[in-house]
Parts: structure tokens; sequence; C-alpha cells
């Protein structure tokens, strides 16, 4: 399975969630196929970090349109979910794909400055750490969990051609196992009682959609497939274009 089969995926299925959740009354199926996306695009982010970390021009290149893209998109993001031009109380996803993005460029510069092993493992771990949090506090979606499965995704990465296939698929299944409490105890508020027991009741019907994530990354055998500069200008701006050609349909519909 190709990067482009991944990226296609990835496009249709975040458009099966906002379709399912805005035209189909929070549709169970159209949002359990939804739970892949936002994997997918995690993913994509830190295999573009794992190709990209020793070519700084393009790693610029690439965050700075990240950053774009978190500006272009909150707009959107609000009028969609929330009927409001400014909504501070959540911001969009790019966000947290943003600061995944962040927290692997420097620590991986802090990796490489330091010769000590131990300094330099203890320094890239702070650092990710300080980006999960700043998700917390900036209220970005997915937050501390989602930060953290882009650190999970590109140190599977490292490992991942000197796997077969089972063993990629069992070092997923606790990589998203992890993710998912993660993710629960975040939705929580980092509390034990009565938050994180009443948000896995609320959520654990997606957890299917999640793990099926699993299928595509195992089966992703590291090479482009298609490409070409339009189709990725097309990826790139797929978050909030389908916003806004969403926005336009629900506004025809006088809803």
């Amino acid at each position: 399975m190709t990067a482009f089969v991944l990226k296609l995926i990835a496009m249709v299925s975040i458009l099966s969630d906002h379709v399912g959740y805005q035209f189909f009354n929070n549709n169970l199926l159209m949002r359990s196929v939804g739970r892949l996306a936002f994997i997918l695009y995690a993913f994509m982010i830190a295999e573009s970090f794992y190709h990209l970390q020793n070519k700084p021009d393009r790693l610029k290149y690439h965050l700075i349109k990240l950053l774009i893209l978190c500006a272009v998109s909150e707009i959107p993001f609000n009028l969609f979910d929330y009927d409001s031009w400014f909504y501070l109380t959540i911001q969009n996803v790019l966000f947290t794909l943003t600061l995944g993005y962040v927290a692997l460029i420097i620590s991986d510069w802090w990796m490489k400055r330091w010769k000590n092993e131990i300094i330099g493992v203890a320094g890239s771990v702070i650092i990710c750490l300080l980006a999960a949090t700043a998700s917390y506090f900036i209220r970005s979606e997915y937050k501390v969990a989602g930060v953290l499965l882009i650190i999970f995704f590109y140190l599977y990465l490292c490992k991942a051609d000197e796997m077969n296939l089972w063993q990629r698929i069992g070092v997923l299944i606790v990589l998203f196992a992890v993710y998912w409490f993660f993710y629960i105890w975040a939705r929580a508020g980092f509390r034990s009682e009565p938050e994180f027991p009443r948000m896995w009741t609320g959520l654990k019907r997606y957890l299917p959609g999640t793990f099926a994530a699993i299928i595509p990354i195992a089966l992703y055998n590291r090479k482009l497939g298609y490409h070409s500069r339009w189709f990725q200008i097309f990826y790139s701006c797929f978050y909030p274009l389908q916003f806004i050609v969403l926005l336009i349909v629900r506004a025809g519909m006088g809803q």
C-alpha cells in the first residue's frame, strides 16, 4: 500500500466523518470510518519528517505550509462545527499535527547536538512532552494523544523495515492501545473519576474504527505511488476545502 493510497483513505474518511456528523444525524458507521482520518494524517506527518529530517530547507517549507493551513482552516472549522467565526474552546486538528511536527524537528536537533546519549534522549523526551502539553493548553483536537501518536509513529517508522507484517501489526496494536488510553484520558481532562469511565462509555463505539487504521499502516510499503504536484496541493488543502464545500452545501439545504 503506497503513500498515495493512504492519503486517499485519509481524505475519504475525514469527509465521511464530517458528512455523517452534519447531514446524517451523527451516523455511527460514517463516523467510525472517520476515525481513520486523524490517525492516517498523523502517520503521514511522521513519515514526512522521517524522509525530510536531513533536508532543513524542505522541513522549513513543510512547517510553514502547516502553519498557514492552521490559520486558513480555523474559521471554516469554527463555522462548520460551532456556527461561529471565532471559537476559542477548541482549535482545529492541524494545530495538533503542527505541534507533533515541531516536536520531531526540535527533538531531532537536540539529539544531534549532544553526543551524550542520556542527555540527548532525556531532552528529546522533555521536548515531546512539552509539545503534548502545549496541545492541551491551546485545546487543539486530539490534544496530548494526537501529539504523542505522531511521536510514536516516528519511532515505529525507524524500525518498521526490520519487521515482518505480523510484527508490525503487533507493535501497532500496542501503540494504538497506548494512544487510545491517552485519547480517553485527555478527553476526560486527565481526571480518573468519574470523567474517564464516562468518556470511555461514550467513545468505545469508535474503537473498531480506530483500530481499523492498523491495517493500511501495517500494509504500507514505504513507496510514494502516484505522485504529482497538483495531487499534493489538493491533499494539503483538502482539510479546509472540505469544510468550505460542506458549508456551501449546508447553506444550500437551508440548514
